[in-house]
C-alpha cells in the first residue's frame, strides 16, 4: 500500500470513485456523476495548501483523501474540509484509517486550526469514523439538502489540530 499525492493520472480513478457514491449513494449530494473534466479541474485547486492524495494497493487506485477551501473566505484559511473515499469492496480494511492519518499529519504540518466534515446524517458509519479520530459533531442542519425530493440532513464535525 502506498500513499502519494494525487496527479492527473489518477484522475480516471477517482471519477470513478466519485461518480460511484454520487449515483448510489447519499455520501455526496451532487445527484449526477461528473465528466472527468471537472475532477481535472477540482484537482488544479488542490495545491499544497489544499492537498490531495491517492491510496495505491498493486498499482491501482481505491481510495483518495483531500482538504479542501472551507467556504471559500480567507478568514477561513486556518481550517479545511476533509474528503475520504475508498472503493467499494476496499472498506473494512484499514484504507480509510491511513488515509485519514495521512490528511490530519498534513493538516498539522501546514499549522491548520481545524478540519471539518460535512457529513449525511444517516452515514452513522462515517460519523462514527470521524469520531474515532477525535472529530466532535458541532450541529446538524436539518433537511438542508435532496436528492430528489428525499430531504436530507447534514451532521457538521470538527477536530482540532
Amino acid at each position: 500500500m502506498t500513499i502519494r499525492r494525487m496527479e492527473e493520472k489518477d484522475i480516471d480513478a477517482v471519477t470513478m470513485i466519485f461518480n460511484y457514491y454520487i449515483e448510489n449513494t447519499n455520501c455526496n449530494w451532487q445527484r449526477e456523476g461528473r465528466p472527468r473534466a471537472f475532477y481535472a479541474d477540482w484537482l488544479v485547486t488542490h495545491d499544497d495548501a489544499h492537498p490531495a492524495y491517492v491510496l495505491e494497493e498493486a498499482g491501482e487506485v481505491i481510495g483518495f483523501a483531500s482538504l479542501s477551501t472551507f467556504r471559500g473566505v480567507n478568514g477561513y484559511d486556518k481550517i479545511l474540509e476533509n474528503t475520504i473515499y475508498v472503493m467499494p469492496g476496499h472498506q473494512g480494511k484499514g484504507y480509510g484509517a491511513q488515509l485519514m492519518q495521512t490528511l490530519i499529519d498534513a493538516g498539522k504540518r501546514m499549522g491548520l486550526w481545524a478540519v471539518t466534515a460535512w457529513i449525511d446524517s444517516d452515514n452513522a458509519s462515517s460519523i462514527a469514523f470521524h469520531k474515532k479520530y477525535g472529530f466532535y459533531e458541532v450541529g446538524v442542519m436539518k433537511n438542508i439538502g435532496n436528492k430528489g425530493e428525499r430531504r436530507l440532513s447534514v451532521s457538521i464535525l470538527q477536530l482540532n489540530l
